[in-house]
């Protein structure tokens, strides 16, 4: 009976195993389980996470356009929703912004690109040593120069080569041991021209001996290491189809 009293005691002092969180499924890249853990728990971090594991499976591995949507949608709920809890939150106001950026490359809004360049030179003025947003703002003028070409880019919507490259160089600066950064902006380039093969190889290599730390920089960082192997064998049509495919929305079906 002693040993049985003992024993209960103990159980009953062991904390029951807890379940992986939001953030921690995140980094493992398992968004929807992300998703649900992360608006089961309600806070302001882990509706955030839940909105960016939306993004996530919207622009990286959806193949269905109204899908992708939906999923946007509910990640800016997220994003609303962790606002409404701490009004100017800096992560949950920057995803909010990329979501937007997300709505604008699907519907090929013009007033759409004009508007999230706005919200990202007003979130810069305000958190100029943000990283992401600084890779943000060159994924967009980059982004713009590839659909549209570097005139109508630069003329209709004011992206221009030389900003991407300052962006992208900023926000490698500011965060140097991030892959994401280097491989985003490796990218992008190829996406824009194979004359930028010499430059992408080389971001791509300065990425590469970088150490991922989450599900997302962990499956860019392999994906980048595809495209430069391709690039390392002269295959620079395949490297770049390789790159628009992992680019946001790259898996849509045509």
């Amino acid at each position: 009976m002693k040993t049985l009293l003992i024993a209960t005691a103990l159980l009953l002092a062991t904390p029951a195993f807890a379940a992986p969180g939001a953030v921690s499924l995140f980094n493992d890249g398992k968004y929807s389980e992300s998703v649900a853990a992360g608006i089961a728990e309600a806070t302001l971090v882990s509706l955030v996470i839940a909105g960016r594991a939306q993004l996530q499976i919207a622009a990286y591995e959806t193949t269905d356009k109204a899908k992708a949507r939906a999923l946007i949608a509910a990640a800016t709920k997220n994003f609303d929703v962790a606002l409404a809890k701490a009004p100017g939150d800096v992560d949950a106001t920057l995803q909010k912004l990329v979501a937007q950026g997300y709505v604008a490359k699907l519907d090929q809004s013009t007033s759409g690109a004009k508007a999230l360049k706005k919200g990202l030179d007003a979130f810069l003025a305000a958190h100029p040593d943000n990283a992401v947003a600084w890779a943000v703002l060159g994924g967009w003028h980059g982004g713009a120069i590839a659909a549209v070409g570097k005139f109508i880019a630069g003329s209709v919507l004011g992206a221009r080569t030389a900003d991407m490259y300052k962006a992208f160089d900023r926000a490698m600066t500011l965060a140097p041991n991030d892959p994401a950064h280097p491989t985003f902006y490796a990218l992008t380039l190829l996406d824009i021209s194979t004359d930028n093969a010499a430059q992408a190889k080389a971001l791509l290599t300065r990425a590469a001996a970088m150490p991922a730390t989450d599900g997302y920089t962990i499956a860019l960082k392999a994906a980048g290491g595809s495209v430069l192997k391709l690039l390392g064998t002269g295959d620079n049509k395949g490297a770049q189809a390789a790159a628009r495919r992992t680019l946001p929305f790259g898996r849509l079906a045509k």
